[in-house]
C-alpha cells in the first residue's frame, strides 16, 4: 500500500497498480492529442500545396525549364572551354585520325563492327571518318618532308597496302620505331598507335579495333613495354587514358562515341574513382593553355610547329638531342653503381599488368597474330633501376610471352653499337630521336626477320 495525503481531505490509500493505470492513461491520452494535432497540420499543408498548384499551375513546368536552362548553360560552357583549351588534335587524337585514314579511309567507317570484348573497356567500333582533316603525314626526318604540310589521302594510302601490322605502347614506341623503315625492310604495312603513357588496357583495345579495320586482319602487333606501366595497378594515369578514349571519339559515330564513353567510365579501371566523373569534359585532361596557338591552328588547320605530331603512320619525329653532359651508367659500372645507390627502383609486374598481359598475349595468339613483345632501348635504365630486380623482370616477361606464344626481347642488353646507337641517337633519357629510331627500327626489322625464318 502507498498512502497519500491531499490537503483538506483524509488519507487515501491507492495501490501500485492503480496508480500505474492512471499514468498510462494519461501517456495514451497525451500522445493520442499530439497526433491529432500532426494528422490536423500535415492536411493543412496538404491542402496548401494543392491551393498553391491551383494558383500557380505553371510551378512544375518552370522548375523543369530552370533545370534544363541550367543543363544547357553546363554544355554550352563545357563546349566553349572545349574549344579554347583543347589543342588542335593532341597526340591520341592525332592517333586516331590517322589511323582512321590507314586502315581504308571513310568507306571503312560506315559500316557495323563488333569488337569483342575482354574485362576492360573495349570499344563497339564503328567509326565515322568523315569529319577528319588529318595535316600529319610523311616523315618529318632530314628528307624534308614535313608532317605539318604534307597530307597522305586515303587512295595513296590503300595503293600502298592494307594494314597488317601495329606499333602499341607507350612514347617510347612513338619515337622509337618508324614503320615507314619497317615497311621497306619487312614489305609490310603498319601503323604506329602508341601513346604517351599508354595503359594495358587501351594497348588492347587499339590492337582489337586495328584487327576489326584491318581488311585481312592483323599479321602482326609488336607491343612496345614500359616499366612504368609494369608497376602500375591498372589507374595510374586517368588523363592518358581519358585522351586515349576522347581521341578515339572524334572517328566514331555519336552513339559509339557515348558508348566508349560509359564504357570507359565504368571500366574495372576506373569504375568508382572520382576521375572518372571528369571524362566528359575532355578540356580538363586533354588540354593546352596556349589559348591563342590552340584558336590560330584550329583556324587554319595546320601546325604551327612540326615538332611532336605524327607522319602518316604515326611516327612522332624529332631532332632534338639529348644533352651529352648527362651521366649514364654503363653495364660494366651497373654493380657498383647498385652498391652506392640502394635507393633505386626495383622493378616489378604488378598483379593488375600480369592479367592484362596474358589477356592480351592470348588474344593475339587466339586469332593467329603474331605477337612481338619488346623493351627498347632508352639509355638510364641502369641509372634508375637496379639491374638484378630489372633482369627478374625480363625473365617473368619471356616465361609469361612464351606460355601465349609469343616472343619477348629486351634491346637494352643489346650492346649500343651493334644496333648502331650512340649517345647522340636519344633526345631524351627515355626516347630515341629520329636517326636512332631510324637505326633501331632498321635493326629491329632484321631481328624480326631472322626470328620468322
Amino acid at each position: 500500500m502507498t498512502y497519500f495525503v491531499v490537503p483538506g481531505t483524509e488519507v487515501s490509500m491507492l495501490s501500485n497498480n492503480k496508480i500505474q493505470q492512471i499514468n498510462t492513461n494519461k501517456t495514451e491520452q497525451i500522445h493520442a492529442d499530439f497526433a491529432g494535432v500532426g494528422i490536423s497540420v500535415a492536411s493543412e499543408a496538404s491542402e496548401s500545396r494543392k491551393a498553391r498548384r491551383r494558383a500557380n499551375p505553371h510551378h512544375g513546368r518552370k522548375a523543369l525549364a530552370l533545370i534544363a536552362a541550367l543543363m544547357a548553360l553546363l554544355v554550352c560552357t563545357n563546349a566553349l572551354l572545349c574549344f579554347l583549351i583543347e589543342p588542335y588534335m593532341g597526340s591520341s587524337e592525332e592517333m586516331w585520325q590517322g589511323f582512321a585514314k590507314i586502315a581504308g579511309g571513310a568507306d571503312s567507317f560506315h559500316s557495323d563492327h563488333n569488337v569483342e570484348s575482354a574485362d576492360i573497356a573495349i570499344p563497339d567500333a564503328a567509326n565515322d571518318s568523315g569529319n577528319m582533316s588529318v595535316n600529319s603525314a610523311a616523315s618529318g626526318r632530314s628528307s624534308g618532308r614535313n608532317p605539318a604540310t604534307t597530307v597522305t589521302s586515303a587512295s595513296e594510302t590503300a595503293a600502298a597496302g592494307p594494314l597488317d601490322t601495329i606499333i602499341v605502347g607507350t612514347s617510347m614506341g612513338l619515337s622509337g620505331i618508324d614503320p615507314e623503315v619497317l615497311d621497306a625492310s619487312l614489305g609490310s604495312r603498319s601503323f604506329n598507335m602508341c601513346t604517351n603513357m599508354q595503359s594495358l588496357s587501351a594497348s588492347l583495345a587499339a590492337i582489337q579495333t586495328a584487327q576489326e579495320y584491318a581488311p585481312d586482319g592483323l599479321r602482326r602487333v609488336i607491343l612496345v613495354l614500359d616499366h612504368e606501366i609494369l608497376m602500375d595497378d591498372g589507374n595510374g594515369n586517368f588523363r592518358a587514358d581519358a585522351s586515349f578514349w576522347h581521341g578515339k571519339g572524334t572517328v566514331e559515330t555519336l552513339p559509339r562515341r557515348l558508348t566508349d564513353g560509359i564504357r570507359f567510365m565504368t571500366s574495372p579501371d576506373y569504375i568508382g574513382e572520382p576521375a572518372s566523373l571528369l571524362y566528359p569534359f575532355p578540356w580538363i585532361y586533354n588540354r593546352s593553355l596556349d589559348i591563342a596557338r590552340n584558336l590560330s591552328e584550329k583556324r587554319t588547320h595546320t601546325f604551327e610547329d612540326p615538332e611532336g605530331h605524327r607522319t602518316a603512320q604515326g611516327f612522332e619525329p624529332s631532332d632534338e638531342v639529348i644533352d651529352q653532359n648527362i651521366y649514364l651508367v654503363d653495364p660494366d659500372e651497373a654493380d657498383a653503381w647498385d652498391e652506392q645507390n640502394p635507393d633505386l627502383i626495383r622493378p616489378f609486374i604488378s598483379d593488375d599488368s600480369r592479367r592484362k598481359l596474358t589477356l592480351l598475349a592470348m588474344w593475339c595468339e587466339e586469332r593467329s597474330i603474331e605477337l612481338d613483345a619488346m623493351i627498347i632501348p632508352f639509355p638510364n635504365w641502369l641509372n634508375i633501376y637496379q639491374k638484378d630486380a630489372y633482369l627478374a623482370v625480363d625473365d617473368e616477361l619471356r616465361e609469361l610471352f612464351a606460355s601465349c606464344g609469343a616472343s619477348f626481347s629486351d634491346y637494352n642488353l643489346i650492346p649500343r653499337e651493334a644496333i648502331g646507337l650512340t649517345s647522340t641517337d636519344f633526345k631524351d633519357v627515355g626516347h630515341m630521336n629520329t636517326h636512332g629510331a631510324e637505326q633501331f627500327t632498321s635493326y629491329l626489322a632484321c631481328d624480326l626477320h631472322d626470328q620468322n625464318e
